[in-house]
């Protein structure tokens, strides 16, 4: 119930509030349960947010922001900018849960649901390889187990971005 009454209140403020707003100038990019990357064409997205307000929790953006207050903090319901006004410029979405993105202040975020993110760089979502081969790569974890006293052990792969499922585990084993 709760999972329908949120995706409907999405849909709601997606074609009833950034449609309307911003016509064929907003493309969806990216939606979960709980958040959307939207690309938005307009001259200043914080004088257009600041017009709807009440539709947003500016609570996380800096003190000295415009927008910047705690009033609305926490308010279910309320939209937040989870990159705290700094404005996102470079995107790639190979999937639900595996997404990676830049700020402008060169901050690196990546989503890779089960994978460790220390491990995963923007450049590798990026690489021809992985999505000709429907967003096969590799990414090596440092983690080696001996598993006898004669120094054998196993390195852990993991393949990431794959389509069909969420994480494969492939062990190698080395002598």
């Amino acid at each position: 119930m709760i999972l329908d009454l949120s995706k409907a209140h999405m849909v709601d403020y997606y074609y009833n509030h950034m449609k309307k707003l911003y016509k064929e100038n907003v493309t969806l990019c990216y939606t979960d349960t709980d958040s959307f990357i939207m690309h938005v064409r307009t001259d200043d997205i914080y004088r257009d947010m600041s017009l709807n307000s009440e539709l947003y929790d500016f609570s996380n953006y800096p003190a000295d922001h415009p927008l910047y207050t705690k009033d609305r903090k926490s308010i279910i319901g309320l939209f937040k900018d989870e990159c705290k006004s700094i404005q996102m410029v470079e995107y790639i979405g190979l999937r639900a849960k595996c997404i990676v993105f830049i700020t402008a202040d060169d901050k690196e975020t990546v989503v890779a649901k089960g994978i460790k993110t220390r491990n995963v760089r923007f450049e590798q979502y990026k690489t021809p390889c992985s999505i000709v081969l429907h967003y096969l790569a590799y990414v090596h974890f440092e983690k080696f187990q001996p598993s006898d006293s004669h120094g054998e052990g196993c390195e852990k792969w993991t393949i990431t971005h794959m389509m069909t499922r969420d994480t494969c585990w492939m062990i190698m084993c080395i002598r």
